[in-house]
Formats: C-alpha cells, sequence, structure tokens
C-alpha cells in the first residue's frame, strides 16, 4: 500500500508539471530540435540539453528483419561512441554514459491509435518485461503519465556496481506514435555521484515534457 501511494503521488508531482509546458521550457537551458523517424512514423519534437552536441542514427539489425530497431541517439561528444548491433555484441559501455536514445522496430506498419485502457495493459507488459532483465532492476518508481497529449508508460532504474564503483541511472518512457511504440531511453553512468546525477531524474522528465509527435506532411 505504502508503495502505491508513493507511485500516485510521484504521478501527480509529474502530471501537474508536465501540463504546464510553457513555464518547464523556460526554466532550463536547452536546444529545440525535430528528428524525422523513419517508415512515415512522423516527427518528434523536443527540447535537449546545451551539453548533449552529437546526434547519431543508425539501425540495429537482427537475424529477423522485425526484430530489427531505428535508433536515434543524442549524446556528448567527448564520451565514448558505441552504437549497439544485432550482429556483433561486446556489450555496453560501464562508464561515462550520458544520452537520450530513441527507438522504434524497423519496417513498421502505420496502425490506428490504441485506447487508454490498452496503454495500461502494455505499461503492465513492459514492468513485467523490465523485471527479468538484470540490466532494468531494481525499478525505483513506475507510473503511466499523459505528456502533451499522449500516454507514456514510465519506468525509472537506479543501481550501484560495488566492484566497479559505478553509479547508474535509467529512465525509460514508453509512448505510441501512429499505432508504433517509441521508446524513450534517458541513461547516466558514473563514478561520482553529483549533482547531475542526483538530479537526473527530474531532467530527464524535464526534457521528456517538451516532447510533441506531428505526423508528416
Amino acid at each position: 500500500m505504502k508503495n502505491t501511494i508513493f507511485q500516485v503521488s510521484i504521478f501527480l508531482f509529474f502530471l501537474i508539471g508536465c501540463n504546464n509546458k510553457a513555464a518547464v521550457v523556460q526554466q532550463w537551458p536547452g536546444r529545440d530540435t525535430t528528428i524525422v523517424l523513419k517508415d512515415s512514423l512522423g516527427l518528434i519534437h523536443l527540447r535537449i540539453p546545451i551539453k548533449f552536441d552529437t546526434f547519431l542514427v543508425w539501425t540495429r539489425y537482427s537475424d529477423c528483419y522485425s526484430c530489427g530497431e531505428e535508433k536515434y541517439r543524442f549524446q556528448i561528444r567527448k564520451n565514448p561512441i558505441f552504437l549497439e548491433s544485432g550482429w556483433y555484441w561486446k556489450g555496453d559501455p560501464k562508464d561515462s554514459i550520458d544520452e537520450l536514445s530513441i527507438k522504434h522496430t524497423v519496417g513498421v506498419i502505420i496502425k490506428d491509435t490504441i485506447s487508454d485502457s490498452r496503454m495500461l495493459e502494455l505499461h503492465l507488459l513492459h514492468m513485467a518485461n523490465y523485471k527479468e532483465d538484470p540490466s532494468l532492476i531494481p525499478i525505483i518508481w513506475d507510473t503511466v503519465q499523459m505528456i502533451n497529449k499522449k500516454w507514456y508508460s514510465i519506468a525509472s532504474i537506479k543501481q550501484y556496481d560495488e566492484k566497479l564503483r559505478i553509479y547508474s541511472k535509467i529512465l525509460i518512457a514508453v509512448t505510441m506514435s501512429r499505432g508504433n511504440e517509441i521508446e524513450f531511453k534517458f541513461r547516466k553512468a558514473s563514478k561520482f555521484n553529483d549533482s547531475s546525477m542526483v538530479n537526473f531524474v527530474p531532467a530527464s522528465i524535464q526534457c521528456l515534457s517538451s516532447v510533441e509527435f506531428s505526423n508528416p506532411k
């Protein structure tokens, strides 16, 4: 019960903040940008932190065509560039990570937007899948939240590697565009538990609150 109350409180706090978009955008320095999604999925308009000075786009192939992923990433240039591949896997970098990755499946089929109740079902499915993935536990909190007229399934993960002495945090938000899932994954890993690490979740939510979708012309 206590955990449920905490999640509801988090939901209400972020819901109020994200509905007041104009105030949020004015409170932090950033850069407005637009991403053109492949396969006519639409355009993403968002405000990203100034620190993200590198933008990468690639396809993560798989032995199954529909299992591949189209990926878009904002990151800091001085950090290692690592483009995940379905053919050769050497593991994620463990340190010096500060990025926002966006992804969707390859060869999507444009469909109708799903209902609100279906979005809740997808949220529960995502939470079950995350709990089976060692890289995405423990989940600190999760919620379903509307941002700029779109529902998002959101989860926050906090980790500490005692052997490597590395702090890491992840915030995953999944929404739908033209009937297909779009995942936003904010990720930070560092040996320093500084203010940027402490404020990771609010800063990520702040960026997410600026996201708007539009259909291709």
